[in-house]
């Protein structure tokens, strides 16, 4: 196994693929590791995973081993680390298998959902064009992308789709002036987009109303009658909306922006036991 970057739900479950499969192994670059290291401490999970994993976060941790060469060798056939710096994290990748034309794009690509976009500011989002044109150098042929639709194509013209909502985030951000606006008018162009990190409804509930239940702009109102089908699923409204305004606020410190402090009613949980596999 591969871990891409470092976000906690690429490699919280490692201890239990290795229970039943003990000769397995996963890797990760060095800065990963780390990266692993600092976003599962007992703080950070009780504050952001918890919420998140149905207030059942891992019991035991178990790290990648450090890939110090940058490659794998996987039946006599090599598959090469991709360094690409930041995407919807720092320090991510992707891994490339050249003799059949693939890319495995972690979170760098995403296949028609809404991107994470809460850890990267503007200089983030134009590092994160950059990742894209790199994996579009290597030329592939297919182009796995660690958030999809199911069933949809897992083609090289995802890598433009993924530009092109980073563009129009990024227009839509310079035109308006309240995470409302840009909310509405981010949904309005993608409506039918499900967002990848939906929140548990008992978590949802702490999240203002989603957009049916609010008095929406004329450009969410026209996109709605275009498309009268349901856009997400409530919790999964709620979690892009929260990952909008994290975005707006962390890009451009817009007056009225406000993230406020979660109410969180978890109870206290112990340090999960850590370990490297030998």
């Amino acid at each position: 196994m591969y871990i891409a970057h470092g976000h906690g739900d690429h490699w919280f479950g490692l201890g239990s693929v290795f229970g039943p499969f003990p000769n397995a192994r996963a890797f990760a670059l060095p800065a990963v590791i780390e990266q692993m290291r600092v976003g599962s401490t007992p703080e950070f999970l009780k504050a952001f995973w918890t919420p998140r994993l149905n207030g059942k976060p891992p019991s035991e941790l178990v790290f990648a081993e450090s890939l110090e060469d940058r490659a794998i060798d996987l039946e006599g056939r090599e598959l090469a680390v991709v360094e690409l710096g930041h995407t919807d994290a720092d320090q991510t990748s992707c891994l490339r298998a050249p003799d059949i034309g693939l890319v495995v794009a972690g979170d760098a690509a995403y296949n028609d959902v809404h991107l994470y976009l809460a850890e990267s500011d503007p200089q983030g989002r134009r590092d994160w064009l950059a990742a894209l044109d790199t994996i579009e150098s290597l030329h592939p042929r297919s182009v796995i992308a660690g958030r999809q639709r199911a069933g949809r194509h897992d083609g090289p013209e995802l890598i433009e789709e993924t530009r092109q909502y980073i563009r129009d985030f990024d227009q839509i951000a310079h035109t308006t002036t309240t995470a409302r606006d840009l909310y509405d008018q981010v949904l309005a162009l993608y409506p039918r987009r499900p967002h990848h990190e939906p929140l548990p409804p008992r978590r949802a509930s702490a999240r203002p109303g989603p957009v049916s239940a609010r008095r929406r702009s004329p450009a969410s109102q026209r996109a709605q009658r275009s498309h009268p089908a349901p856009i997400a699923d409530p919790a999964s409204v709620q979690t892009l909306r929260y990952a909008l305004i994290a975005a707006l606020h962390k890009a451009f410190r817009i007056p009225g922006v406000r993230m406020s402090s979660r109410s969180d009613n978890t109870p206290a949980i112990r340090a999960p036991r850590m370990r490297t596999r030998p």
